[in-house]
């Protein structure tokens, strides 16, 4: 099987806003910080360090908010796990944090 590559701005499938963004365009500078190529993950990734101290701070807003609920082993390591520096998997790591909740906490 042979491989082909088509040019994203030869697909017809994404606006002129991404292929902009994509392609690095001066004009868009000014909104983002990194640009989208994968050099650039390990700064993105060092700018978004969570500090310990607002760790625990967003542990016991949501300790809170979960009290008086019985909660299921793996909310409560999950909640447990935000203390923690390392991922969940035990690595120093970054993961992706979302506001909507429900979705990541099951009960």
């Amino acid at each position: 099987m042979k491989k082909h590559c088509v040019a994203l701005n030869k697909t017809g499938q994404f606006s002129k806003f991404f292929l902009d963004y994509i392609e690095g365009k001066e004009a868009l500078r000014p909104f983002y910080a990194h640009l989208p190529k994968i050099e650039s993950f390990k700064a993105a990734i060092e700018a978004k360090k969570f500090p310990s101290e607002s760790r625990g701070i967003l542990h016991r807003a949501l300790q809170s908010q979960y009290q008086g609920l019985e909660l299921s082993s793996e909310v409560s390591f999950n909640l447990d796990s935000l203390l923690s520096e390392k991922n969940i998997y035990g690595h120093n790591g970054t993961s992706t944090e979302s506001v909507y909740r429900p979705a990541l906490f099951h009960l």
